[in-house]
């Protein structure tokens, strides 16, 4: 029964997803895809492979639970996600005004220059270089540090945002653009990082697709994906080469005796589970949550999102700050022996059952699937609208491992200060004055049309009129656009 489980998941999301591409004009690059992908994997593949280990833990019948609630995640993020991606985007002023591309360009490099900075100022109180470049994805000292300092790093996604959309009116910001893209690539190769190799491959083709004003081609996309996925897998299997003093000892010998069939075997080392099998990891925690609440540990009812009112706080102001959300991890932890705060966590659907069963995994998977759509809403007009591609390209990063997580809102705590407020502030600063360029502009093509009228030289109506004034190509120079720790730890 697993099997069918996993073959109609495959089929539901294919489905979908041709879908949606259909809608989109097949923008294979938009949000949504990247979220699809990770949702089969872990609640497909996933689910298939720990069956064992699940029933070790937990006993067979609580599978259906499971597959229950992977549907209505399913079912629940399909109508959020049609319902967004149909609409216009959200509209504020200075997302509805004319950008400037050197603004833009500078919001980019201020971003870029203090997310480097803050990086450095990590690695310093995190013991130094020979501390942190000691092992693969560095060695921080995240317990110790404010999330402020070692969360900037974050603020390089929107910076990146910010340069490829001045690219996009002036080529004099594509150079800084690539450097940054080229730092960002060669620091994650050196740290053995493979979410944020993959974060930045993503954005090279961003890059592609904004400045070409053009989405790549499914096949250049697969082939890519292809070839990512050896380089990926190459990176799991050498990661204990990746530090100071390294004489890659291991990825020599891996090179050394490679052959074809190694091409295919480290593309598959990316879905392979080489832990114990009885280790409880995240897959199987979901089973444990579904398994263990409300029978044994009642549902926390929400109370996890409370505490986002004060979490900002940094604990060096407030050392005693409350953490409401403690005592159910300790009734978890009494039963399960890990939770969504002490180990793996119990993917995002999971977290969503914890809060009030299967109505609050319905409800927040809809909730995820509009805010995707959201996303992607804007992904559709960023090839020409640079204040949309800023929105697109900085909220999408991160979705790839959004089903593994807690879900958006549990990560409000770092989209706000990382992602949502520099983009916000940034595209503030580089609107033009107030947004009265468009707006005359708008008065003078109005009063242009009724001279003709009168004239009577507006006896055929333009195509372009029947247009969405969202979707017209945009003149250069012109934007019309309508646009995972908590910084307080």
């Amino acid at each position: 029964m697993s099997l069918v489980f996993f073959l109609f998941l495959v089929i539901a999301v294919a489905v979908f997803g041709a879908a949606m591409l259909r809608l989109t004009g097949g923008n294979c690059l938009l949000s949504i895809f990247q979220f699809l992908f990770s949702f089969v994997v872990i609640y497909g593949y996933g689910l298939y492979s720990a069956r064992e280990n699940i029933t070790l833990h937990y006993g067979a019948a609580i599978l259906p639970s499971c597959w229950l609630a992977v549907s209505l995640g399913f079912l629940g993020l399909v109508l959020g996600y049609t319902r967004a991606i149909k609409a216009t985007p959200p509209g504020w002023r200075h997302l509805l005004s004319a950008t400037n591309p050197n603004r833009l360009g500078m919001a980019g490099l201020v971003l870029a220059v203090i997310g480097v900075a803050g990086e450095v100022r990590f690695i310093q109180l995190s013991g130094g270089a020979e501390s942190y470049f000691s092992m693969g994805r560095g060695v921080g000292d995240y317990e110790h540090v404010s999330a402020y300092i070692y969360g900037a790093r974050w603020l390089l996604f929107p910076g990146v945002a910010f340069l490829l959309a001045a690219g996009m009116k002036k080529k004099l910001w594509r150079g800084p653009g690539l450097v940054l893209l080229a730092v960002m690539a060669a620091y994650n190769l050196y740290l053995g990082q493979r979410s944020g190799i993959f974060a930045v491959v993503i954005l090279g083709f961003y890059c592609a697709m904004l400045w070409r004003r053009k989405v790549p081609r499914l096949f250049t996309l697969a082939a890519a994906g292809c070839a990512l996925a050896v380089l990926l897998g190459f990176v799991k299997l050498t990661r204990v080469d990746y530090h100071l003093g390294s004489d890659f000892e291991r990825s020599k010998e891996l090179l050394q005796s490679a052959h074809v069939g190694t091409v295919f075997d480290l593309a598959k080392e990316n879905f392979a589970d080489t832990r114990d099998p009885s280790q409880i990891t995240e897959v199987v925690l979901f089973a444990g949550f579904l398994k263990t609440i409300p029978k044994e540990v009642d549902y926390d009812y929400f109370v996890f999102y409370t505490s986002f009112f004060y979490k900002w706080i940094p604990r060096l102001w407030w050392p005693d700050r409350p953490d409401p959300s403690m005592k159910k991890v300790m009734e978890l932890d009494q039963v399960l022996g890990k939770t969504h705060r002490t180990g793996s966590t119990p993917t995002i659907l999971g977290m969503y059952y914890l809060h009030l069963g299967y109505i609050s995994v319905f409800l927040l998977a809809a909730f995820t699937g509009y805010y995707l759509g959201v996303i992607d809403s804007f992904g559709r007009r960023a090839m020409t609208h640079p204040s949309a591609a800023v929105v697109f390209v900085t909220l999408s990063n991160g979705v790839l491992s959004m089903p593994m997580g807690l879900g958006p809102l549990a990560s409000i705590g770092s989209l706000l200060p990382f992602s949502i407020v520099p983009m916000m502030a940034g595209l503030w600063w580089a609107a033009e004055s107030s947004g009265r360029t468009l707006q005359a502009g708008s008065r003078s093509a109005r009063r242009s049309s009724v001279l003709r009228r009168r004239r009577g030289h507006d006896t055929v109506t333009s195509p372009m009129a029947f247009t969405s004034s969202v979707d017209r190509p945009v003149p250069e120079g012109i934007d019309s656009s309508p646009q995972s720790g908590s910084p307080g730890d």
